[in-house]
């Protein structure tokens, strides 16, 4: 199992109860988080992820990933790539879950109001935050990091190639996420 953008460990701690040892993994692309994670004994093999990444940090295959509030974060071209470098380490019939912010979100995150104003209808919008050095999730290049809408027309017509689309839920811990169950193809 991967928790693909593990953070400080939060999700992957719950999961390890679960899972036998050896068997959990997450990467991230920022290293200060994952140093948290190791000093916190996150019972997980960690590895640093890039942030628009190629493949993943591990050779896989993997049964399941999962990526919460990541492609709620992520600029088209990253997601782009993470899809990818997901889909190459899913053993095939691999389940993915991820989750999406909804157009409602678009009321809520003043970032994404120039957007929503003005009728961005691609179904995929992001309001990256700034790139600044500073920021953790910059990586040195354009920022791919930031606010991210996604319809599930855009999930249907670009992800569905690679991924076959089981379910759509709404968290109920956070109503602006929709939790994706998706089937590696």
């Amino acid at each position: 199992m991967l928790d693909f953008g593990c953070g400080w460990g939060r999700l992957t701690r719950f999961l390890a109860r679960d899972v036998a040892p050896g068997h959990l993994y997450g990467c991230d692309p920022v290293a200060g988080v994952l140093d948290v994670c190791r000093e916190c004994r996150v019972p997980a093999t960690l590895a640093r992820s890039d942030f628009v990444p190629e493949r993943l940090p591990f050779d896989g295959p993997f049964e399941l990933a999962f990526a919460f509030s990541v492609f709620t974060h992520l600029s088209e071209r990253a997601q782009r790539a993470c899809l990818g470098a997901l889909h190459a380490g899913l053993a095939p019939g691999g389940l993915l879950v991820v989750t999406v912010r909804p157009p409602g979100y678009l009321e809520f995150c003043a970032a994404l109001h120039p957007l929503r104003d003005a009728g961005g209808g691609s179904g995929y919008l992001f309001a990256p935050h700034p790139a600044e050095p500073s920021h953790p999730q910059y990586g040195g290049e354009a920022m791919d990091y930031g606010e991210t809408v996604v319809t599930l027309a855009y999930v249907r017509e670009h992800w569905e190639p690679r991924f076959e689309l089981l379910h759509a839920d709404l968290s109920v811990a956070d109503p602006f996420q929709i939790v994706l169950t998706l089937r590696r193809r």
